[in-house]
């Protein structure tokens, strides 16, 4: 039996499903997190589903314009 309430895995993209690679959900710092010094696209968070928001983090490849690259 499934459990229909069950929580989205923090660790997953909201957008595309694979690894968000957020530190928070990871059991570290949110000040380690891959996100805190980028520029998030816009597009991105708009595409976020309403219960999304503030729910799960997106992952770099979503998060990311194409130019952009991670240092």
């Amino acid at each position: 039996m499934t459990d229909e309430t069950q929580q989205p895995d923090q660790r997953l993209c909201p957008l595309c499903g694979r690894n968000n690679h957020c530190a928070l959900a990871n059991g570290e710092t949110g000040a380690s997190c891959w996100c805190m010094d980028v520029t998030l696209k816009a597009t991105a968070l708009s595409a976020l589903p309403d219960g999304e928001r503030g729910v799960r983090c997106i992952c770099p490849n979503c998060g990311l314009d194409k130019e952009v690259t991670q240092s």
